[in-house]
């Protein structure tokens, strides 16, 4: 599904796959999509520094 009520912080685009894309929300995590952003799944959440 499509994001409705989270708040976007940064977005970004695979390079060699149009169709993938990584979200960050503020407080929400981290989200990726593989369709074009058609849906979205959330991420693991990352441990120690990135």
């Amino acid at each position: 599904k499509g994001f409705t009520s989270l708040n976007i912080r940064s977005l970004a685009q695979s390079a060699l796959d149009t169709k993938l894309f990584y979200a960050g929300t503020n407080g929400s995590g981290l989200y990726k999509s593989e369709d074009g952003g058609g849906t979205w799944t959330p991420m693991p959440p990352v441990r120690g520094k990135v």
